[in-house]
């Protein structure tokens, strides 16, 4: 299958006379003329019919009529008119998806920014915790100490104490010596001349 405008460029005539002439003979190439995507295709049967055509009448072929021409033209100018509202509303849609983009974009870079700040406090976070615990530690460890010193004072005044109560006891008893001593020295000396001369 060719195009209107292959076909023309074959047989040396204008796109306008081969439309011409299909459109003459609509009604016998009816199913022949065949419209992929915005083009028309000839077959190989509309090919031939044309070729015949053009064979006896040579010279119709070649010709153009100026009303045909002047349709042609204002078809284009049509045609183009439609491609180009079609692309400008392509166009219209492309910068709206364009600035819809553009807004995303720089929603999310405000996103990111919010992320970045966020993890920015968090890490300052971790940071103060981090120093909390080590210092907890800390304390924890000086409490440790102290309860180590605070255990070692209770030893020490218990010792204390209990060299003391031995001391208090050994004085006792040293107290008590010497006043037997003396009760001992008194009865002596209270002694009558019998009881010191029989030393009793």
């Amino acid at each position: 299958m060719v195009t209107f405008k292959e076909y023309a460029a074959m047989n040396g005539v204008t796109y306008e006379a081969v439309r011409s002439q299909v459109k003459r003979y609509a009604e016998e190439l009816d199913g022949h003329i065949h419209l992929i995507g915005k083009k028309q295709f000839l077959d190989d049967v509309a090919i031939a019919f044309l070729d015949e055509k053009r064979q006896d009448h040579p010279v119709i072929i070649k010709e153009q009529s100026k009303d045909d021409h002047i349709k042609s033209l204002e078809d284009q100018v049509k045609y183009l008119l439609s491609e180009n509202a079609r692309l400008a509303n392509e166009s219209a849609e492309a910068q709206r998806e364009a600035r819809n983009i553009e807004k995303e974009n720089n929603n999310l870079r405000l996103d990111n920014q919010k992320i970045m700040l966020l993890r920015e406090k968090i890490e300052d976070k971790d940071k103060q915790i981090d120093a909390q615990s080590a210092e907890i530690a800390d304390f924890k460890a000086l409490m440790a100490d102290k309860d180590k010193s605070l255990e070692d004072g209770k030893k020490q005044l218990y010792d204390e104490q209990q060299a003391h109560y031995n001391t208090s006891a050994e004085l006792a008893d040293t107290q008590k010596q010497l006043h037997d001593v003396q009760q001992e020295l008194d009865r002596l000396k209270n002694r009558n001349i019998w009881q010191r001369i029989f030393n009793k």
